[in-house]
Parts: structure tokens; C-alpha cells; sequence
């Protein structure tokens, strides 16, 4: 009996929906996402489903959106291998409207090299870290004067 391929495993696996979704009839987590024990390790389904049949070695900077925006279709004509950026502003969510805006609030462009995540997870203009992080510098300064004052006091 020889073992069947990743593709055929992932086929085995799913259905058809009039959709045109392939449905994972497989384990899912708790997101609805698809997993898929691979050798030793468990992956996301939709993932090698696109690494496979799109012929794709994904790298760990992109992640594949669902463009029918349903986590459980493994179909690789509905996903897309994008940034992380770029599947967030694709969404229906908070952050996606306001990744989507044209600029921020002091009228900078609100483009993917013009934003920067920060480590709470909100996105911010580089610019406007840029300008806030100067003017913060500058008011911790202390005048020289004041400086001498102590001093010589």
C-alpha cells in the first residue's frame, strides 16, 4: 500500500460547496482554521493546500488570505499569499478601516512603508513617531542655565 500525497491527503479531506469553497472536513482549531498533521507537525491546512497546488514555497514574512473570507476553504483559488499588513487592511474589522484610510491623522500618506506596528499591535505613521519621539527628546532637555544654577547654586 503506498501513501498518499499531501495533495491527495488535503483532497481526501474536503468538499466541494456551491460556493466554490473546499470545505475542511478535517480537525479545525477553534477559529474555524483547518489543521493538517505533516510528518511530525501539525500546519495550517489552507496553507499547504496553497503550497501545493499552487507550487509555492511560502516564506515566514507572508501569510495566505482568504479571499472568500472563510477560514475553513482550503481551495488555493480563494487564497492569496500576501503580507500581514495587506491581509489586515483586506478585512472587515477595526483595524482593517483604518488601515484602509488614505492618511493619517496629521495628513501623512497611510501607505505599507509608512506605517510601522507597534508592540500593542496598533499601527502608527513613521512619520509621526518620527516627529513625536524628536519633540519629546527636546522637551526632556534641560536648559544649560538651569544647569549652571544647580551647580553653583
Amino acid at each position: 500500500m503506498s501513501r498518499k500525497s499531501l495533495g491527495e491527503r488535503i483532497l481526501a479531506l474536503c468538499v466541494e460547496a456551491p460556493s466554490g469553497c473546499w470545505e475542511w472536513t478535517g480537525y479545525r482549531d477553534r477559529n474555524g482554521y483547518g489543521q493538517l498533521r505533516v510528518g511530525s507537525s501539525t500546519m495550517q491546512a489552507y496553507r499547504a493546500s496553497y503550497m501545493v497546488f499552487k507550487g509555492v514555497d511560502l516564506s515566514s514574512e507572508l501569510v495566505v488570505d482568504h479571499l472568500c473570507r472563510n477560514h475553513g476553504c482550503v481551495n488555493p483559488m480563494h487564497l492569496d499569499a500576501v503580507s500581514n499588513w495587506t491581509n489586515q487592511a483586506r478585512g472587515m474589522t477595526k483595524t482593517a478601516r483604518g488601515l484602509n484610510r488614505t492618511q493619517c491623522r496629521r495628513g501623512h500618506p497611510w501607505i505599507e512603508e509608512n506605517i510601522v506596528q507597534r508592540g500593542n499591535g496598533y499601527y502608527r505613521c513613521r512619520l509621526c513617531h518620527a516627529q513625536d519621539e524628536k519633540a519629546r527628546r527636546a522637551r526632556r532637555k534641560i536648559p544649560t542655565e538651569s544647569v549652571k544654577e544647580v551647580a553653583h547654586g
